[in-house]
C-alpha cells in the first residue's frame, strides 16, 4: 500500500492506520522521520482505544520523542495499553508500580501486572516472576 493511501486512510480516522503512519513516521520509512508527527499518530490513534498506539505513545512519553519526557504520562498510556490487553505495556505498569510512579487506577499492585503479562506470554514478566522471592 502506499503511504499515501495509507495516510488518507489515516485522516479518515482509521485507528490501524493511525498506528502504521505513526509507525511509518518514527522510523522514517518512505517519509521524513518526524518524531513529532508520529507522537501524533499514535495520539490519534490511542484516543480510539487502539492499545498499541497507546504503547507507542507511552514509549515516545518515556523517551522523550516527539514529546517532553514524562514518566508520569507515559506511565498513565500504558495503563491504557494494559488493560486493553497489551503484554508490552502490563510489563510497563509492573515496572512502574516497583519504581514508585504513580498509577492511577492500576488495579492492584505490581506482581497483579507481572502476573497478567506473564500469562499472556511476556517473556521477561515471566522471568521476573520466577526470579521473585515467594512469600509463601
Amino acid at each position: 500500500m502506499l503511504i499515501q493511501q495509507l495516510e488518507q486512510y489515516a485522516k479518515q480516522g482509521h485507528a490501524s492506520a493511525q498506528l502504521a503512519v505513526g509507525n511509518c513516521v518514527a522510523k522514517g520509512i518512505r517519509v521524513p522521520k518526524i518524531p513529532c508527527d508520529a507522537a501524533h499518530w499514535y495520539y490519534l490513534a490511542a484516543t480510539q482505544g487502539h492499545e498499541k498506539g497507546a504503547l507507542n505513545l507511552a514509549l515516545c512519553h518515556q523517551r522523550g520523542s516527539g514529546v517532553s519526557k514524562d514518566p508520569v504520562t507515559a506511565t498513565s498510556w500504558f495503563h491504557k495499553a494494559a488493560i486493553w490487553g497489551n503484554s508490552n505495556a502490563m510489563f510497563e505498569v509492573a515496572r512502574a508500580l516497583e519504581s514508585g510512579i504513580a498509577v492511577e487506577g492500576s488495579d492492584g499492585d505490581a506482581q497483579y501486572w507481572y502476573h497478567r503479562a506473564a500469562v499472556r506470554g511476556h517473556k521477561r514478566a515471566q522471568l521476573h516472576l520466577r526470579n521473585a522471592p515467594s512469600h509463601s
